[in-house]
């Protein structure tokens, strides 16, 4: 199971968004928070660098994860799970696709 990876010059299609939120609200983690609208809220309002990514198979989506780059007062750059807001985090069905959302983060971490 591949990740798919959104970014502000690869932006989210509309049908994706629309699976994103079912797959949320349908989550017993989900918030308003980890919903599309909020990303988009997120990436008009603070125009930082983000990731949205989410591992889909066969059509449907299994986990997702949102990461935002933040320069913290030292000036170093940190990734974060919806920064700004009250919840966060990766939402999966299970250990396998929060293993591949996790190596994914990992490996966006070691490129930034």
């Amino acid at each position: 199971m591949p990740a798919q990876i959104w970014t502000p010059s690869n932006p989210m299609p509309e049908e994706i968004s629309r699976e994103w939120d079912a797959f949320v609200e349908n989550h017993p983690g989900g918030t308003v928070f980890h919903g599309s609208l909020w990303l988009k809220i997120l990436a008009k309002s603070y125009k930082r660098p983000f990731y949205n990514i989410a591992v889909i198979e066969k059509g449907r989506i299994r986990g997702v994860v949102s990461l935002s780059r933040v320069r913290g007062l030292s000036g170093r750059k940190s990734l974060y799970s919806l920064p700004f807001t009250a919840y966060g985090g990766m939402l999966t069905d299970g250990a396998e696709t929060a293993r591949i959302l996790r190596d994914e983060c990992a490996r966006i971490a070691r490129e930034e």
